[in-house]
């Protein structure tokens, strides 16, 4: 009993630390979105991003967020929930360029979302 404390407080240790190093700043996802909100900003016209989590994504990098008025917004990021729904939701904001974005890829890209999917 007396050795297992410091080998689990050990344990605890490298568990730490393999976490702290695997996790690689530069790629931030808040960096990433920073970087994808500025770059959508620059360009012309309004944007809707449909955003897709996998079922181990983790609760803490969340990339949904937006400004109060969500209507005026030129980006706005929604959650991809099914597509009966996902549908009603590009039906509202039809006049904005439509993205998906899968948050799970290390590098999460835009890509243009099918509108064809919703007729």
């Amino acid at each position: 009993m007396l050795w297992l404390t410091p080998l689990v407080a050990i344990a605890a240790l490298v568990v730490s630390l393999y976490g702290t190093i695997k996790k690689d700043s530069s790629s931030s996802w808040q960096e990433q979105r920073a970087h994808l909100l500025k770059q959508l900003k620059q360009e012309d016209g309004k944007h809707l991003i449909i955003v897709s989590y996998g079922p181990w994504h983790s609760v803490h990098n969340e990339w949904v967020y937006n400004e109060a008025d969500i209507d005026s917004a030129k980006v706005v990021f929604a959650r991809a929930i099914n597509s009966r729904e996902d549908c009603r939701l590009i039906e509202y904001f039809k006049l904005r360029r439509i993205w998906s974005l899968d948050a799970d890829q290390s590098i999460p890209k835009l890509k243009s979302y099918p509108r064809n999917q919703c007729e």
